[in-house]
């Protein structure tokens, strides 16, 4: 009886994941799209490959969101979208036109009716406005829009092309040119508000914004965004917290989005704290209730002796008291020294999954082992992520004894206490949930002990 021989460039069968094997196809979509094509057409010169352009031509057509989607992100991750990304088959080697043509004319093809995601990072100009009408056009359903780096773009004229992503979920506007102007913001708010009510996610941000402190949004344009306007659904609205918003602005943001969970300003817990107020005032009392999940609490003053404070500790547990919902909580201290009872307000928290605090080093000189152990005590036991910046005197056998659930640790500029941990070091501490752990100190606070160290690595779960 005579075997077939088994050839030797046969693949041996292997057992593949769900993901490995999305990665397969995408590999090989992007490495072979002239199999996609139904006609052959090579791509040695744009003006003889605008025909691709039709739908029944162009190989990215058919193609769903999430394969689109990816393909997206190989392009512009291959030498930011050059001549020397090829997709084999697709586009011959040499072109005459410039890799900034190329770059157009293949982003341009992935902007098909079922793109549902579209970025202009670090595009500007011509370019951005050209791709942005043409997306315009063919992308009927995009849900995801992100402008980046686009200094030199012309908001005024993106609005009306803006207004036709009618079904629009996620605007992203970080480092852009427009953000230096308030009266194009207010433009683009209700713009937002009169053509895209299933807005969720909303985001402006400038990377340099201390050096940029506009009235970014006026009570004219949230009107026109969540008052007047459709956009009832947004769960996260960021703002730069360096830019001047009025508190006014803020209340009416937080009173209008009953589904607002993330909206982190310098002014927003002072806003929730005198909404607190006015609710105490009325007959008969009914306590409001925010849905915000995220807190950001920025406590500073000009002085050491706390006779200036942006926000008061009275604030923050006013504040805290109408937010049953946070689970996350950064806390700023600058420019005075602190006190034990300065965490007071964190203890009421009682869901809280994830802290940052940073103080300066510059004014925290007072020793706070006390304060951080009745904190960690009342709330360590939901927390998974836990940041200190800047701490003095931190005793790191508090946060193994009673955060135990913690999977990551980021401990920064601290210095530790040496007499509060020597007579607990023999006890079996073993952070069994820890999954990253990161320190950094300079010369003056480098005093972490190594049998500390050794605890902390001892988790099984590091990676």
């Amino acid at each position: 009886m005579n075997r077939c021989k088994r050839s030797p460039n046969r693949i041996k069968p292997t057992k593949k994941s769900v993901k490995s094997l999305y990665a397969i196809c995408i590999n090989s979509l992007t490495k072979h799209m002239s199999l996609c094509q139904k006609n052959e057409c090579k791509l040695s010169h744009i003006d003889a490959v605008k025909e691709l352009m039709d739908s029944e031509n162009n190989p990215f057509e058919n193609l769903l969101s999430p394969i689109l989607d990816e393909i997206a992100e190989v392009f512009s991750n291959s030498n930011r979208g050059n001549c020397n990304f090829r997709l084999h088959g697709f586009y011959n080697e040499k072109f005459s036109e410039s890799p900034n043509e190329i770059s157009l004319f293949l982003r341009k093809l992935m902007l098909t009716q079922y793109c549902q995601k579209f970025s202009l990072k670090n595009i500007d100009g011509d370019q951005a406005m050209s791709l942005l009408h043409f997306a315009s056009v063919k992308c009927p359903d995009l849900k995801k829009l992100i402008f980046w780096n686009n200094i030199k773009i012309s908001m005024t004229n993106c609005f009306p092309l803006i207004s036709k992503f009618t079904k629009l979920q996620v605007l992203h506007v970080v480092a852009s040119g427009f953000l230096y102007i308030p009266k194009e913001i207010d433009c683009l708010f209700i713009t937002l508000g009169g053509n895209c009510p299933d807005l969720r996610d909303l985001q402006l941000i400038h990377k340099n914004a201390k050096l940029f402190l506009y009235t970014m949004v006026s009570e004219d344009g949230i009107r026109g965004l969540c008052v007047i306007g459709k956009c009832k659904l947004i769960h996260t609205l960021l703002l730069d917290e360096y830019n001047i918003v009025t508190e006014k602005v803020i209340q009416i943001v937080i009173e209008n989005l009953p589904a607002l969970r993330i909206f982190n300003h310098r002014f927003t817990v002072r806003a929730l704290a005198n909404l607190h107020r006015k609710a105490l005032g009325k007959k008969p009392y009914i306590l409001p209730e925010f849905a915000l999940s995220n807190l950001g609490v920025y406590i500073g003053c000009d002085t050491k002796d706390r006779t200036n404070l942006t926000t008061t500790m009275e604030d923050c547990k006013l504040a805290v008291a109408v937010c049953p919902f946070i689970t996350k909580v950064y806390v700023r201290y600058l420019g005075f020294e602190l006190l034990d009872d300065d965490f007071l307000f964190l203890h009421k928290i009682k869901s809280l999954t994830n802290l940052h605090m940073k103080t300066c080093s510059f004014f925290t000189k007072q020793n706070t082992v006390i304060g951080l152990a009745r904190l960690f005590k009342s709330v360590g036991s939901s927390l998974t992520f836990l940041k200190l910046d800047s701490f003095p005197k931190v005793d790191i056998c508090d946060i193994i004894e009673f955060c135990p659930n913690l999977r990551s640790i980021n401990l920064t500029c601290i210095t530790y206490d040496d007499g509060t941990t020597k007579h607990r070091k023999k006890k079996n501490f073993l952070l069994k949930k820890l999954e990253m752990l990161y320190f950094w100190s300079n010369r003056e606070c480098a005093n972490f002990e190594t049998e500390i160290l050794s605890i902390l690595l001892s988790s099984p779960s590091l990676y």
